[in-house]
């Protein structure tokens, strides 16, 4: 009796940590999430459901007709001020402008589809969202415009890194690395701490891309595909910033003495010296924000605080090492952007225009940035006081997991619509009522009940499940039937 009571009182303990945590984490996002509620015209579409279109007609807009903004082409544009949709159709246009459906034979409504597909699988995070997916992919469109990029790169390498700027934190958690690592995420047990986000991003982007309705790299050579799927590996992996400094004095060896038009049109540049330029040009579209109208770098500014001082809560919570740039009772805003440019954003461009010095007009657009964060840090103006102030009215409670789901909705499965949409994706959520139940029945303990839920994810009949994974919190179906099959084997095990 006194074991049987001694086990009731653990699962119990396990149910309240369980609890706490996703109440904690709920409560934390909440928070960051409406205070920058009122800084964007439109959200991100939470519903994750995909229903692909099967031919170019069924655009919603005629690329071959359109007329992009006419902020699009500049480094003024704010993604803040657009709808997805709206950036959907200028990032379609643009792959039909630079030739990338004539050459490679993409068909642009399998493009339309990758774009609506990977809205689905960003989260709903203050800064690693589809919208800062969307800005840095306008941010090389920009680059290839104004310094030319297009008339002395290789075409496919230039589709290649828009393609890469798209999905370069697919699907990202809103944490970083280090926080993986110690909380033995796994994902970072999956890949031995190794950059497991930007790991999981490019296993996550090549599933997406292998996809018939997103098929965009159909019609290109076996070569070709092959150099590609290695560039964007590569370049993804690039944007770990546990490689920054690394990289930053490659690259400031590298083109020191040559830009990239003149390694690009000498006899002896290689693959390498592209791959180089392509990383580079990630890197430095990584971190843009910095060079952007002061309006828009400081909305990005807000959400990128917000998000870390999410993961700062649950380390305080942990008792995990936490530095001040996390700490939501401590940072200094304002000091926080000045060092981020001074510390960090000015190697990086320093080196890029080493490489393409007709850009260099960016160094001093950063200038004027860090320009007026000083004048800010010195006089603190009420909204910014009002912004550090709201930051700090959260607090942080107990807390021993990461819980990665970001819904309090209380469905097993959600987001789809079985009627109408032939592809779903759904959210996986185990509330825990749910857990409570299964643990009670079973006995198992917390980490052999998260084994077995892992387990649940590998469902696979004839195919038709096309990707799930518990770890990241999602569940990607290809039809109906292979969802009643997922269900049905879930709710069995559970």
């Amino acid at each position: 009796q006194q074991q049987k009571q001694q086990k009731e009182e653990e699962i119990i303990e396990e149910e309240e940590e369980i609890e706490e945590e996703e109440e904690i984490e709920k409560k934390s996002r909440e928070r960051s999430m409406s205070l920058l509620s009122d800084k964007s015209t439109t959200s991100n579409n939470d519903k994750r459901v995909f229903n692909p279109i099967k031919s170019t007609e069924e655009i919603p807009v005629n690329i071959y007709r359109f007329t992009p903004d006419s902020t699009w082409h500049t480094f003024d544009f704010d993604a803040f001020e657009y709808s997805l949709e709206q950036i959907r159709h200028h990032i379609l246009w643009n792959i039909h402008s630079l030739g990338f459906d004539r050459l490679f034979g993409v068909k642009l409504y399998k493009f339309y589809n990758l774009l609506v597909c990977i809205e689905a699988l960003y989260m709903d995070v203050p800064y690693h969202s589809i919208r800062h997916a969307y800005d840095v992919t306008q941010y090389i469109c920009c680059m290839i415009h104004n310094g030319q990029l297009d008339t002395y790169m290789p075409k496919i390498d230039l589709f290649c890194s828009i393609v890469t700027a798209l999905m370069h934190d697919l699907n990202h958690l809103g944490f970083n690395n280090n926080y993986l690592a110690d909380t033995e995420h796994p994902l970072s047990r999956t890949y031995n701490d190794k950059s497991p986000l930007e790991q999981h991003h490019c296993r996550l982007a090549f599933r997406v891309l292998r996809m018939e309705s997103c098929s965009i790299l159909e019609s290109i050579t076996p070569q070709q595909y092959k150099t590609f799927r290695k560039h964007m590996v590569e370049i993804i992996l690039a944007t770990d910033m546990i490689n920054h400094k690394v990289l930053n004095k490659e690259f400031e060896s590298r083109f020191k003495e040559k830009s990239a038009r003149e390694i690009i049109e000498s006899e002896h540049c290689t693959d390498y010296d592209i791959l180089c330029m392509q990383k580079l040009i990630m890197k430095t579209c990584d971190v843009s924000n910095v060079t952007r109208s002061f309006d828009a770098a400081e909305k990005w500014a807000e959400r990128i605080i917000s998000e870390f001082c999410v993961q700062g809560d649950l380390q305080l919570a942990k008792g995990l090492p936490t530095d001040q740039l996390f700490n939501r009772h401590k940072l200094d805003f304002p000091a926080t952007q000045i060092g981020f440019i001074n510390y960090v954003a000015r190697g990086q461009f320093h080196c890029f225009v080493l490489a393409f010095p007709e850009l260099n007009m960016l160094l001093d657009r950063m200038d004027d940035v860090c320009e007026k964060w000083k004048a800010i840090a010195n006089e603190k103006p009420p909204h910014i006081t009002q912004f550090e102030n709201s930051l700090k009215t959260t607090e942080a409670n107990a807390s021993s997991t990461l819980t990665l789901s970001t819904t309090s909705t209380e469905e097993l499965f959600h987001g789809h619509e079985l009627d109408t949409n032939p592809l779903i994706l759904c959210k996986v959520h185990f509330p825990s009522q749910i857990i409570r139940k299964f643990k009670v029945s079973s006995s198992l303990s917390l980490t052999q009940f998260r084994q077995r839920l892992n387990s649940v994810a590998t469902i696979n009949k004839d195919d038709r499940l096309f990707y799930a994974d518990v770890d990241a919190d999602w569940i990607l179906i290809e039809d109906d039937e292979a969802f009643t099959i997922a269900k049905e084997e879930a709710l069995k095990q559970l």
